[in-house]
C-alpha cells in the first residue's frame, strides 16, 4: 500500500521520488476505507481506519435519535473499555460500551454513491457522556459526523480528583471527501499549529490524515512573488534545497519526508522537532 511521498506537477522533480521515506497518502488507501479517527493524543490513543459499512434503503433518514439495530452494530465500531469493543480504551471514566460509530450507505447507482449519499453517525451509549465539538450527544441519541468533527469520550475534571489523562481523543476525517481534494498536499495532510513565519513562507504542524504521524510543513506562497524571473529563481532554489536535504541521512539532521508543488504553493514535509531551540542548549 505504501509508495513514495513525493508528489509533483513537474517532471524535473520526479528524480527525487526514490530519495524520500515512504508515506501512506490518501490516494493510496483502498476505496473501502471511508474514514479515519485521527488521534489528537498519539501517545495515548491510536489512529483508527474505518471501513465497515451498513447498507440501507435510499432515503432512509431514521438514524437520528434511536439506537441502531443489532445488524447495524455489526458494521460499526464500538469504543469502550469492554474486551469486545473494536477500539478499547482503558480509562475508568469511559463506559464498557461508550459509543458506536457507523456508516449508512444508500443503495443505488455508483454515481449516487459518489455524490455523498452515505452518512456517518455517532451514537452515545455511555453513562458519563460523549461530546462532539464540545456538545454532549446524549445517551442513546445519535449525531451525524462531519469531516473535522472532534470526538471527546470523557472530560478531564481535576476538581473531581481524577487522575490526569488526555481528554483530546479523535478528530474524524472523511476520506470520501478528501479523495476529491485537488491539492495533493491538503488531500493527505491536516494543517495544525503554526510554528513560524517569514516573508514568503510559514511552517506549520502537518498531520498525516491516514497514519496520524506529525510533521513540520514548510509552506511557500508562490503568489507573493509576482515577477516571473524571481518565481523561476524561487522554484529552482526550492528544487536544490529539497534535492540536498533528501540526500542527507543523519539522526541529528532534520529529514525530508516529501515535497509537493502545486500551482500556488510549494510544500516541504519535514521531521517535527519538538525539543526546542539548539541555541537554548548551548
Amino acid at each position: 500500500m505504501e509508495s513514495q511521498a513525493v508528489v509533483s506537477d513537474s517532471q524535473e522533480m520526479d528524480a527525487l521520488n526514490q530519495l524520500f521515506q515512504n508515506q501512506l497518502l490518501v490516494n493510496q488507501v483502498p476505496q473501502s476505507v471511508w474514514g479515519v479517527l485521527l488521534s489528537l493524543s498519539p501517545n495515548d490513543y491510536k489512529t483508527v481506519l474505518l471501513e465497515r459499512t451498513k447498507p440501507t434503503r435510499s432515503g432512509n433518514s431514521s438514524h437520528t435519535s434511536s439506537s441502531p439495530s443489532r445488524s447495524t452494530s455489526k458494521f460499526g465500531y464500538f469504543i469502550g473499555r469492554h474486551k469486545s469493543c473494536d477500539i478499547r480504551i482503558q480509562n475508568l471514566h469511559i463506559s464498557n460500551r461508550h459509543c458506536l460509530i457507523y456508516r449508512v450507505e444508500s443503495e443505488g447507482s455508483d454515481s449516487e454513491a459518489q455524490t455523498g449519499s452515505s452518512k456517518v453517525y455517532l451514537e452515545d451509549t455511555s453513562t458519563n457522556g460523549t461530546y462532539v465539538n464540545g456538545e454532549r450527544v446524549g445517551r442513546n441519541a445519535s449525531v451525524e459526523l462531519q469531516d473535522g468533527d472532534e470526538i471527546q469520550l470523557v472530560r478531564y475534571q481535576p476538581a473531581k480528583d481524577m487522575a490526569y489523562f488526555s481528554d483530546r481523543f479523535y478528530v474524524f476525517q472523511n476520506l470520501d471527501l478528501h479523495r476529491s481534494e485537488p491539492c495533493l498536499f491538503k488531500q493527505s495532510y491536516l494543517l495544525a499549529d503554526q510554528l513560524g513565519k517569514g516573508a514568503f513562507a510559514q511552517v506549520r504542524v502537518a498531520i498525516n490524515r491516514v497514519t496520524g504521524e506529525r510533521y513540520a510543513a514548510k509552506i511557500i506562497d508562490r503568489n507573493r512573488i509576482t515577477q516571473i524571473e524571481k518565481r523561476k529563481k524561487l522554484d529552482e532554489n526550492f528544487r536544490v534545497e529539497t534535492s540536498i536535504l533528501s540526500r542527507v541521512r543523519h539522526p541529528g539532521i532534520v529529514q525530508v519526508h516529501g515535497v509537493f508543488r502545486e500551482a500556488d504553493y510549494m510544500y516541504l514535509v519535514l521531521d517535527l522537532a519538538t525539543d526546542g531551540e539548539l541555541f537554548d542548549e548551548i
